[in-house]
Order: C-alpha cells, then structure tokens, then sequence
C-alpha cells in the first residue's frame, strides 16, 4: 500500500508533446490555474498574514508577484523559500513605491470625492472630477505594472517608473481588466458573505496578484510588440 502511493507521487506524468505549442492568453491563465491549485492556495495564506502589519503590503504583493510570474512561466517553485527571499530583497523598493502610490493615488481619490460634492450642485465640476479619476486610476495602473516589473528577478534595466508608465500607456486595458476582476472577486465576498467568509483566506489575494501579474507580462508583451514590431510572449524572460 505505502509503495504503490510513492509511486503514485513519483512516477513520470504524461508528459508534453514536442509539437505543441506553449498555451498564451487566456488558456495560459487558466492552465496556471489549474496546474499550482495547491501553491496558489498556499501563495494566498502567505500574502495574507504577511500583509497583517499593514506596512508589509507592498513587499507582501511583490513577493507574490516573483512566486506567480514563476508560476506563469512554469518554473520550479520552492514556495515558502522563494517568497521569502523575494520578501526580504523587495522590502524596502515596494514599500517606497507602495507609499507613493497610496499618496497619489488618494490626492487623486480625495479631489474626486470634493469635485464629484460640487458637481452636485454645477456640472462645470464634472470635467475635473472625471480628470482626476482617469489620472486615480492612471496611477493605480502605474504602480502596479512597476511592482511587477520589480518583482521580476531578470528585470534590471533602470527607468522603472518611466518603464511602468510608458507600457501602461501602450497597453491601456490590460491593467484595468486585471483591477476590475479583483474588484469583482471582492465585490463577490462582501455579496454573498457569511456564505463567501473563507474565500479571502482561500483565494482572493494569490488570485489577485496572478491576475495583476498576468495583466503586467501581457501588457509589457503587448508594448514590446508594436515597439519592434515582433511577437513577444506574456512568459517570455527578460533579456
């Protein structure tokens, strides 16, 4: 019994075929999915205590995000040992640029809020507030693409924030796609909670950052492409 279920864990899979094609897009995605169920699971637990101190959030989703770009490009994994490493190597970079996200990003939000009181009473206000959204969510968009790209252990080409800004500007949905799906998988625990009270601690934040992570590596992709005009793979490694 205990030999036939080592074996059961040791033996070869059925392996890939030579011709096939690697998965892109969408199938990408959902493979990934599918094939790091477990450390997904684990990513998520990880993600979540260590973003209890508040402060630890933007080294937290960094260190996710190098766990998930590995998971992306189907690399080996040693989980606990990989996310802490990235944890300790991101601190203080993520944090930095967690903190300058959070200022402008809530500049932007609170002007919304004071536009959007006057609008109320004269239109003229509706122009301005929806600027500042558009530049909220711009920022947003920003900050997430440079932690991915900061994450990335073969990304050390200067210009981050120029970088970011520049692939968020080629590549315009991909992020906003990535946020608004985040968006809904809160969205769907605050609905149907009590029911959905596990599903922080089962999925959303390793969802989260595999999402965000995708939508970064598919939209350097996209930019990468029409800038040499060149297919480019959301996967591909950074030379």
């Amino acid at each position: 019994m205990i030999a036939r279920l080592r074996d059961s864990w040791t033996r070869e899979g059925p392996g890939v075929p030579k011709d096939m094609p690697p998965k892109t897009g969408l199938a990408l995605l959902g493979a990934t999915i599918r094939r790091e169920a477990w450390d997904l699971f684990m990513l998520n637990l990880l993600v979540a205590i260590s973003s209890l101190a508040i402060i630890t959030i933007p080294a937290a989703h960094a260190a996710g995000a190098r766990v998930a770009q590995a998971m992306l490009r189907d690399q080996p994994i040693y989980l606990l040992r990989d996310y802490m490493q990235a944890f300790r190597a991101l601190f203080w970079r993520a944090s930095g640029l967690g903190g300058a996200a959070a200022l402008l990003v809530g500049l932007a939000g609170y002007g919304v809020y004071i536009y959007g009181q006057l609008a109320l009473h004269s239109v003229i206000y509706t122009g301005p507030a929806i600027i500042l959204l558009a530049a909220a969510l711009f920022f947003a968009a920003c900050a997430l693409q440079a932690v991915v790209m900061m994450s990335d252990a073969q990304d050390t080409r200067g210009g981050l924030l120029r970088r970011a800004a520049a692939i968020t500007l080629a590549s315009p949905l991909h992020m906003p796609a990535a946020m608004a799906t985040v968006a809904a998988l809160w969205l769907a625990h605050l609905m149907f909670y009590p029911v959905s009270v596990f599903l922080p601690a089962v999925a959303n934040f390793s969802l989260g950052v595999l999402l965000v992570t995708f939508a970064a590596l598919s939209a350097k992709a996209h930019a990468t492409s029409r800038a040499t005009g060149r297919p480019a793979s959301a996967t591909q490694e950074t030379r």
